[in-house]
């Protein structure tokens, strides 16, 4: 609701205020219910003598009045009072008292928090599980129907406004864009610091408390529909979302999205072939996607021998008793396992020149035999240019590689191989002449990249280079599935 200025009242004198009761029952000074009159339907009641400025929630007052149908009121001033106060705070009571929206016998006003609450107490059941089995849609019933009860309130659906008339649209059109961006500093916020227990958002600024954090949504402005259409509403009540709430809401969402890019793969055993999944966006750093993840494979593979009445607790303890047996049959000898481990094909093709301009393939993609490859360079070059591309051949990015000679630290082949291993092979090396650099390259499956060593001769004696690694994916031109901007 809006605020209103001070004045010189008996509100602002300091007095105590009255205990308040939001609903449309009448009460005496003693706070007892009283019956209201009971007028012929129809019927328009006029209060000729009211002090709205004597008030400490005149908002609530018009908001009463108008559900007994009293449709005119005429608010008196004392000659040893500010008139002012009233006229400039009329226009702000009469917005309040519309979104407080009272019938006769109680406030029309949703309370969302109780709402929220409700909405998310219902998602306290093994989600992963029931995404497997009923789906996500079955999941997510309940919340979408309080989502197309909201809509018919607050409509974000600007599509279906596109021949409504140019208000009405842009109306809509900023509800829809002003309510995601809010959601999006909501999510962020709970999400890049696991410290935060609560997040609280108003329109007004709120008293900071412990390990809650207010987001102010500023300059509030949404259209909500009411019976003479839609009424632009300028203040925003406090609401409240823990951790707990928010978590609950979107651990099923991000296991479906788990379920449809890897579902394909598992079913056909395709999965295996695979040596790392790799997802972009920062959203996918967060807890709950890693968890997501983890949970798919094993925990597909362990409920598809289970009776659907099994509890969690007897899932939990499912990889325990595996493990416990493996130790049992190999210490017993009933078991022998030999674990074959195959370089990972990369749907990547790495390029570069040579100092003669020839374009020659360092990592080539999907070919498991030709996964390292080495560029030639004169001493005095400091910079090389790196090319990634698709298995398509479409250019991805430019890797700009610099390269300082005295930074080098002389070595032997045995130093080289010891750090090393088989990236780098003695007989590249050992026909490396005066004057020259070698850059090898090769993929570096830990960090989802390529390792890039320069090795240079001098004076028929070996340098070493620093050691840089690349990424494979760079944020300028991957696709974002999870951050909001696909």
């Amino acid at each position: 609701m809006r605020t209103v200025t001070s004045a010189a009242s008996s509100v602002a004198s300091g007095d105590a205020p009255e205990q308040v009761f939001y609903d449309a029952k009448l009460r005496d000074a003693k706070h007892r219910e009283v019956a209201a009159p009971d007028f012929a339907p129809g019927t328009h009641i006029a209060d000729t003598h009211a002090h709205l400025d004597m008030l400490h929630h005149p908002e609530l007052i018009l908001a009463r009045a108008a559900a007994h149908n009293v449709s005119f009121i005429v608010s008196v001033i004392d000659p040893t009072e500010d008139p002012a106060f009233t006229l400039n705070n009329l226009e702000c009571w009469q917005e309040n008292a519309n979104e407080l929206r009272m019938e006769k016998e109680e406030l029309r006003v949703k309370n969302w928090i109780k709402g929220l609450a409700e909405l998310t107490a219902a998602f306290s059941f093994d989600q992963y599980r029931a995404v497997d089995d009923i789906g996500r849609e079955a999941v997510y019933r309940e919340l979408e129907e309080a989502y197309k009860q909201s809509e018919a309130v607050i409509p974000t659906r600007y599509r279906e406004y596109e021949y409504s008339g140019r208000d009405e649209y842009y109306k809509v059109y900023n509800n829809f864009h002003y309510l995601f961006t809010l959601a999006e500093r909501v999510k962020k916020a709970f999400f890049g610091n696991d410290q935060i227990l609560r997040i609280v958002v108003s329109s007004e600024e709120l008293t900071p408390q412990p390990d809650t954090v207010h987001i102010q949504a500023q300059r509030w402005k949404l259209a909500v529909r009411t019976p003479n259409g839609l009424t632009v509403c300028k203040h925003m009540p406090a609401v409240g979302i823990n951790t707990h709430q928010a978590r609950a809401v979107f651990q099923a969402d991000i296991y479906d999205i788990f379920r449809r890019f890897v579902g394909r793969l598992y079913a056909e055993k395709q999965l295996g072939k695979y040596a790392i999944v790799k997802l972009t966006g920062q959203s996918c750093k967060i807890g709950l996607f890693r968890d997501s993840l983890k949970e798919y494979v094993p925990g597909a593979l362990i409920r598809q021998g289970q009776s659907p009445q099994a509890d969690n607790y007897q899932l939990k303890l499912t990889c325990l008793e595996g493990a416990i047996r493996y130790l049992r049959d190999k210490t017993l000898g009933l078991a022998n396992v030999t674990i074959q481990y195959e370089r990972p094909a990369l749907p990547y093709v790495l390029s570069a020149y040579t100092h003669n301009r020839k374009l020659i393939t360092l990592i080539q993609s999907l070919d498991r035999e030709h996964m390292s490859g080495m560029v030639s360079r004169n001493i005095a070059a400091s910079e090389m240019e790196l090319t990634l591309s698709d298995t398509k051949g479409n250019e991805k990015f430019k890797f700009q590689m610099s390269c300082d000679p005295s930074g080098f630290q002389k070595v032997t082949y045995e130093q080289i191989e010891a750090k090393y291993n088989s990236h780098i092979p003695q007989e590249e090396v050992d026909v490396i002449e005066n004057g020259e650099v070698r850059y090898f390259v090769w993929p570096d499956s830990g960090a989802w990249g390529f390792s890039v060593v320069p090795i240079s001769r001098m004076y028929d004696q070996l340098y070493l280079g620093l050691q840089q690694i690349m990424p494979f994916e760079n944020e300028s031109w991957m696709i974002h599935y999870f951050d909001g901007t696909w």
